[in-house]
């Protein structure tokens, strides 16, 4: 054997030898070490799912919506005023969006109504494009049911479902 070889040899043998002679100790501090690079470790991993998932989410959102605020509630805009963002130095496009609320007395709740930038998304007059949640709370079991939305005591209208939006927003 060589003398390299030997002296690798006898620096193992002697670590083992220290090693064994204070075994609760080491182990102690393997499981401590281990705890605190199982925890690091799920801590980063946990902190990358976190960026991977909002980027994922956020990859169509504009980086920038303005928003008129009136009395603390969003107001509406003219939409000339997208061209005159369009305009300020930096912003390489603007797009208006129309959109609202619904207050629905049926069942107490506020529906964001949103009018598709895509004409050829636009559904025919008297249909209607909505998302899981509105048949889900209306107990509709059945596609193309017609959903009736009332704000107020004696205004029904009824809507023919046209498309129905699944969670990531795919139309179905």
């Amino acid at each position: 054997m060589t003398p390299f070889l030997r002296r690798q040899r006898a620096l193992a043998d002697f670590t083992l030898a220290a090693l064994a002679r204070r075994k609760g100790k080491n182990i102690a501090l393997i499981a401590v070490y281990s705890v605190v690079v199982f925890v690091l470790a799920s801590a980063m991993f946990f902190a990358a799912s976190l960026r991977f998932e909002t980027t994922t989410v956020l990859e169509g959102a504009p980086e920038i919506t303005v928003q008129k605020i009136t009395l603390g509630r969003q107001d509406l805009i003219e939409g000339s005023v997208a061209d005159e963002i369009a305009a300020i130095r930096g912003v390489t496009e603007a797009h208006p969006r129309l959109w609202g609320y619904y207050y629905d007395r049926i069942n107490g709740a506020n529906y964001t109504v949103m009018v598709p930038d895509d004409p050829e998304m636009m559904p025919d007059p008297g249909q209607i494009a909505i998302g899981e949640g509105i048949p889900r709370a209306r107990g509709l079991e059945w596609a193309g049911a017609p959903v009736f939305l009332s704000r107020y005591e004696g205004d029904l209208k009824k809507f023919d479902v046209a498309k129905t939006f699944s969670r990531d927003l795919h139309c179905a």
